[in-house]
This record gives structure tokens, C-alpha cells and sequence, in this order.
């Protein structure tokens, strides 16, 4: 199911987290905003933010995959970002680990499950 610009399901008896369609498209309307001067943040910032909200998805999506879509919806909007593929990477995966670590320190009982 989709929820929150995931798609969340399980894979075996693991969460299974990667973005959903909602997200992509969030992302491409926020960069169209800033190239029109709707908004006060630099590309690159917005990008970012943008990757670390998606640390969730990080585990269960392909990284080309998620590299490719990203550069592709910048360069339909003609923006520029001078991050490396392993910076945004990088990023991505600082922003999975405190995800799964706030997902473990609150975990709820098992009386609940």
C-alpha cells in the first residue's frame, strides 16, 4: 500500500519500504516551483531534503535505479545539482541508518503485535 510517498509492504516477515509514485512527483513539483521562482530554496537543498526523507526506501530500492529517475527529473527541468552519484548515495544511506535506528529504539512491545 501507499502511505506518506512510500509503498510499504513486506517481504517475507520484513518491512519493505521503497518510494512511491506520489514522491517522484512531489519532488519534480517542488523543483518546478523554485525554477519559477515560487519558492526560496536552492535546488541542491531542495534535493537533498528530498533524498534524506526517502532514507526509508533506501534497502529495498535498486540505487541506479534511483539515481537515474532523480538526474532525469532535474534535467527535464533544466536544473543543476553538482553532487556525485556516491554523494547523493551517501546521503541516502546516512539517512536509512537513523531511520532504522529511531525504527528499533521504538519498536513497539510484542504484546502489541
Amino acid at each position: 500500500f501507499d502511505w506518506l510517498g512510500y509503498r510499504v509492504g513486506l517481504d517475507g516477515d520484513e518491512l519493505a519500504v521503497t518510494l512511491a509514485e506520489r514522491a517522484w512527483r512531489s519532488l519534480g513539483c517542488k523543483l518546478d516551483k523554485i525554477r519559477k521562482g515560487e519558492d526560496p530554496l536552492r535546488v541542491e537543498d531542495c534535493v537533498m531534503g528530498w533524498i534524506e526523507q526517502a532514507g526509508p526506501a533506501y534497502r529495498d530500492t535498486l540505487k541506479s535505479e534511483f539515481v537515474a529517475r532523480l538526474r532525469h527529473i532535474l534535467a527535464e527541468r533544466r536544473a543543476e545539482m553538482t553532487f556525485t552519484r556516491g554523494e547523493i548515495i551517501e546521503t541516502w544511506r546516512q539517512a536509512y541508518n537513523r531511520w532504522t535506528r529511531l525504527r528499533l529504539q521504538y519498536r513497539p512491545p510484542s504484546y502489541w503485535i
